[in-house]
């Protein structure tokens, strides 16, 4: 059966057999009947129907026409004034051909006229309000459409939503009818469908409740646990990973749909007025960002959706016959006429939602029911990214727990209630709206981001103000971190304001301050979990006592405690304290001279608290110790500034594990009942614990010393002395600091009249921060390795009585190690002589050589641009002699360098590179005169050394008395070709390479190499583009240690050499080449001055 719906003219023109249908054909089944060999229409004018069919008689055939019944599609309507549709034409146009001319195609034979549209969009519904939505598109307001609210009862006593009568169904706006076409067999039009898997449902009070053998309940339905990718585009379980703050306007595409077993259409103004609720929250939630708005209402038949279905599946049935596609920022919503949906086989879900990137994603919805306006909201806070309020739940009722393993919780007398937290719109359907807690708040970036406090860790105790949580004060909720587990907490007052204005008749339990935390055993989304102030499970969906009152203490599972002060209708005061975790380390402080003697002592706190004295001899050494007092386990920290309250005497600074910060104030006295030191007296309320490291350091402004304070993010802060035993204003000393394990003040350690700090790294180097006198410190220079043996490092004080500050080392096991300050710090060379050296001013390269000559001295070879090669005879410290040529054609080669003896002869010899990357090896003579060039001719020894852009020859660096190779490579990595003392006869000189330096030496000039510090192993140098000298020290093995900044300002030489000894030191030197050729020689120190002198025994602590 097909039929039609026109008006009277098309009407009359078909019964004609002839005219042109001018306005749009509505059908109904076409596709489903198409066999059919009868065509039904209307008059319009009349409401009469007729049915036409094909007629035969032997020899002939025709179209008869007849009166009829109205058939089931009689429903169709004309929609007046629509231009007419041009795949409905066509297809009508076939319909009466095949009637007259010998009846109708098979299916695939009208596939050829066009397809109707996928998507019919009516004209702008209609606003009962002024209220515009940020695209212009205006929505009713909530109050306008939305049904009144019953009176707030428990929703089991009301009528559940099965229960709910279906509407009666409605007319159907014929543009809507056009969803009807979308059944038939298309052409493929590439359309591939993305499937949702379970989404996250919402169950409502008839929704079977389960009880566990342990007495724990659940929902009968409950969110698959299964893992998400971080905002999966499109299909799967929605991802629920917390988004950046988002804006903008969600398109919602309203669809009312039938299934198999239910062909009524849901309420239309209810559907609407779901959205707007829906967009009137979550503007509100996101302080006007988001907002939603109806883009288009579909009406659809869906052929394969049944009423039994499990709502994924027939949310996948439905979407696809839709051909829908996930976009940001638009949402499907789908009304399907069934009073419930079913998950599982259980029934009394009253709706299921999926995201997809957390700004889009689909909703699907049973008929509406007074839970509408709730669970469409809920659904889409999905959207929104999103999942449920749940509540911990414990049959052995204790307060909190910590996560354990598999998305457990650490006590399995405890799991998380999913929808359990009913005073959340992310909790069970319920007919209010209430605000999302402030932990889905912070998560999602909604709102302002001003409304909650960051209390950071918890400490010392302190108090907060809360206001309604439902109201719009900035700072009206507060979290906190519990230092020992990491977990954070919120705190929130609940009390009758905004959306949770509900809690006015709802019960008083509900009203006061709520505790939400993430809920870590379902981390794989966001779901949030309160603390209720009894864990015990609860009957029904409904909790009334989810908040705490005043008077009641909650503690965190690793110890932090929430006190609720007070509770009003207006605000609520609690006080969080931390955790008390005792120090019972070794901690030993230098404080200077605190008995009296005039000799600076060290003080020791041992692992029982008990603070001992080890009085200094003034030699470097110190006496057996002396207890001065017990109790000190209730510092973390201790700290010998010195005289810092001004009275002469020198005192201690301690940090109490609750973060506040107390002065002992020396007495100068030490002996019988004297102790040294005055009762405790607290300069810091709180806060000192956000700090990981703090050292006194000399006074640079005036009056008494300074605390340098540094947070675990590297960032250092000077607190200025004020000479009265407290700190002045604090000013940010730079950044970087957490690249040091361990600080020490020095006083003023490299002579220059102002304090200093020195950090340890974590490879064991000391790193001198020179302080430039206005609370900064310059960039650091290492000054000694291998310090990381000890536990300690204790300066900032004279204890050998030579006027300069000292270093002690304390081993583990309590044993020091004294060095004597000197004040005299060197970064590996002396001062810069200008030397003579001519002839450089027309030279392209030039390379440093052992003796080339045979005179006993190092010397300099130059090559000019013409390619000529030149000797510089050395004459000792920096200077050179009147250049000789030596040779011809050099400007062949890219790279010319000087490893000494390289073939085991003890001459000094060359190695060539060409621009085609061979390499070429010159031995050396020895001899320089008129019938010598000093060197033999090239032997090849090498190919393929293109992808070098740079080799250095080095003095021995693995260990085997043979020079070697260095090449930087195209990629940045070093490599090290071991030397074999062998060329010729099949020998190439060298070992395969070894890559020593991953990436990174692109950027460095390879300088020098040789023992500048010393040690016995030969290091290198190398010069940044920006004019730094790194010393990489050999560790004798071909490997180095991490560079070390010795000095800046070398970009102004043209060139910068590594020189064997020049001085007689047995100390390799540097020599710059300015660019007109001028020389400056430094004169090698071995590092031998940095700052102190070598280490000797002094004693133990204990």
């Amino acid at each position: 059966m097909v039929c039609c719906n026109v008006d009277a003219h098309d009407f009359r023109s078909l019964m004609m057999g002839g005219g042109t249908a001018r306005h749009q054909l509505n059908f109904c089944g076409i596709r489903s009947q198409i066999d059919n060999t009868e065509l039904m229409c209307a008059d319009s004018s009349t409401g009469k129907w007729f049915r036409w069919e094909r007629v035969s008689s032997v020899g002939k055939s025709g179209i008869g026409v007849f009166p009829a019944e109205p058939p089931p599609c009689a429903a169709a309507t004309l929609c007046k004034d629509s231009p007419l549709k041009t795949g409905k034409l066509a297809l009508l146009a076939t319909l009466t051909a095949a009637l007259a001319f010998g009846g109708l195609p098979a299916a695939n034979a009208v596939a050829t006229a066009p397809a109707p549209p996928t998507e019919i969009q009516d004209p702008a519904v209609p606003s009962t309000s002024g209220e515009a939505t940020p695209d212009g598109t205006a929505l009713p307001t909530q109050d306008a459409t939305e049904p009144a609210l019953p009176e707030a009862t428990d929703p089991a006593h009301v009528q559940a939503p099965s229960e709910v009568a279906s509407p009666a169904p409605e007319p159907v706006p014929a543009a809507e009818m056009a969803e009807q076409a979308e059944t038939a067999e298309t052409e493929d039009d590439g359309y591939v469908y993305v499937p949702v898997g379970e989404g996250h449902v919402v169950p409502g009070p008839d929704t079977p409740l389960v009880t566990e053998k342990d007495g724990s309940i659940r929902s009968a339905v409950e969110s698959e646990h299964e893992h998400v990718e971080p905002m999966l585009a499109r299909g799967g379980a929605a991802s629920m990973l917390a988004a950046p703050a988002r804006a903008g306007n969600i398109k919602v595409t309203l669809v009312r749909a039938t299934v198999n077993g239910n062909g009524n259409l849901v309420n239309l103004p209810a559907a609407r007025n779901s959205i707007t609720s829906a967009n009137n929250y979550w503007r509100s939630m996101s302080n006007g960002r988001l907002s939603m708005s109806i883009a288009s209402e579909r009406v659809h038949y869906s052929s394969t959706a049944n009423a039994s279905d499990d709502y994924a599946t027939m949310m996948n049935k439905i979407a696809k016959e839709l051909k829908w596609v996930d976009k940001p920022y638009t949402a499907l919503v789908v009304f399907v006429p069934t009073a419930d949906l079913r998950s599982g086989g259980y029934g009394g879900i009253l709706g299921g939602g999926w995201t997809v990137g957390g700004t889009a994603g689909r909703i699907l919805m049973p008929a509406p029911s007074s839970f509408t306006n709730n669970v469409v909201t809920h659904e889409v806070g999905h959207v929104l990214g999103l999942l449920h309020a749940n509540s911990l739940q414990c049959t052995n009722g204790r307060q909190d727990v910590g996560s354990g393993n598999g998305g457990r919780w650490a006590d399995g007398a405890c799991t998380s209630r999913e929808y359990g937290d009913t005073t959340d719109l992310m909790g069970s359907a319920q007919y209010n709206q209430p605000v999302i807690n402030s932990y889905f708040w912070d998560a999602g970036n909604f709102g302002r981001g001003n409304e909650i406090t960051d209390g950071g860790r918890a400490g010392t105790p302190r108090t907060y103000t809360l206001r309604p949580w439902g109201g719009t004060a900035a700072n009206r909720a507060v979290k906190f971190t519990d230092p020992r587990s990491g977990d954070t907490y919120y705190i929130e007052l609940r009390q009758p304001a905004g959306y949770d204005q509900y809690l006015q008749s709802g019960p008083s339990g509900n009203r006061g301050v709520k505790i939400v935390r993430a809920d870590k055993a379902n981390s794989w989304a966001v779901n949030s979990l309160i603390i209720p102030p009894s864990t015990r499970p609860f009957a029904g969906y409904y909790n009334g006592r989810h908040a705490w009152q005043a008077g009641q203490t909650f503690t965190t599972h690793a110890g932090t405690t929430v006190r609720i002060n007070s509770v009003s209708a207006a605000s609520a005061s609690v006080t969080v304290t931390g955790p008390v975790t005792y120090d019972h380390s070794l901690r030993t402080v230098s404080p200077g001279d605190f008995n009296g003697d005039g000799s600076a002592d060290l003080v020791s706190r041992r692992t029982d608290g008990t603070l001992w004295l080890s009085p200094g001899n003034g030699k470097g050494s110190f006496s057996s110790p002396r207890r001065i007092g017990s109790g000190w386990e209730i510092f973390n920290l201790i700290i010998g500034p010195g005289d810092y309250d001004g009275d002469g005497r020198n005192d201690l600074v301690a940090r109490h594990v609750d973060g506040s910060l107390w002065l002992y104030s020396g007495t100068g006295v030490v002996g019988g009942s004297n102790e040294g030191y005055r009762p405790g007296r607290k300069i810091g309320a709180w806060g000192w614990d956000d700090f990981q490291r703090i050292i006194a350091v000399s006074n640079v402004n005036g009056g008494g010393p300074d605390l340098l304070a540094v947070r675990p993010n590297g960032q250092a802060f000077l607190y200025s002395g004020t000479g009265r035993g407290e700190h002045g204003p604090s000013s940010a000393a730079g950044t970087g600091w957490n690249q040091y394990n361990l600080l020490v003040g020095t006083g003023d350690f490299d002579g220059d009249g102002r304090p200093d700090v020195i950090g340890r790294t974590s490879d064991g180097s000391i790193v001198l921060r020179p302080g430039r006198g206005n609370g900064s410190f310059a960039a650091g220079s290492v000054i000694g390795t291998g310090w990381n043996v000890y536990s300690e490092i204790l300066s900032g004080f004279d204890f050998d009585r030579n006027g300069r500050p000292d270093l002690i080392g304390r081993s583990p096991n309590t044993s020091l190690v004294f060095y004597s300050g000197t004040q005299k710090i060197t970064q590996g060379y002396a001062a810069a002589v200008s030397t003579s050296t001519p002839g450089l001013g027309q030279a392209v390269k030039t390379l440093s050589v052992s003796d080339f000559n045979g005179d006993r001295r190092p010397d300099l070879l130059s090559i000019r641009r013409d390619g000529t090669l030149w000797l510089h005879p050395g004459q000792g410290k920096g200077a050179h002699g009147s250049p000789q040529r030596i040779g011809s054609g050099w400007n062949i080669y890219r790279e010319v360098t000087s490893p000494g003896d390289f073939n085991g002869d003890g001459l000094a010899d060359l190695i060539a590179v060409t621009h085609d990357g061979t390499l070429w090896f010159y031995a050396g003579t020895g001899k320089v005169d008129s019938r010598n060039e000093g060197y033999k001719p090239a032997f090849r020894i090498g190919t393929g050394w293109g992808i070098f852009n740079q080799v250095l020859g080095s003095p021995d660096l693995n260990g085997d008395r043979r020079p070697d190779l260095l090449a930087r490579h195209r990629d940045g990595s070093l490599w090290l070709y071991r030397g074999t003392g062998r060329v010729g006869g099949g020998a190439e000189g060298y070992s395969p390479g070894l890559r020593i330096g991953n990436y990174g030496w692109e950027n460095l000039v390879l300088t020098a190499a040789g023992t500048y510090d010393q040690d016995g192993t030969n290091d290198v140098l190398a010069r940044t583009p920006d004019g730094a000298l790194l010393l990489y020290r050999g560790q004798g093995n071909g490997t180095f240690r991490s560079a070390q900044n010795v000095g800046t300002g070398w970009n102004i030489f043209r060139e910068l050499l590594g020189t064997p000894d020049t001085t007689g030191d047995r100390i390799p030197d540097l020599l710059g080449i300015t660019p007109a050729g001028a020389t400056r020689h430094y004169a090698g120190d071995g590092m031998r001055n940095e700052g102190y002198q070598q280490g000797r025994s002094a004693g133990k602590t204990g």
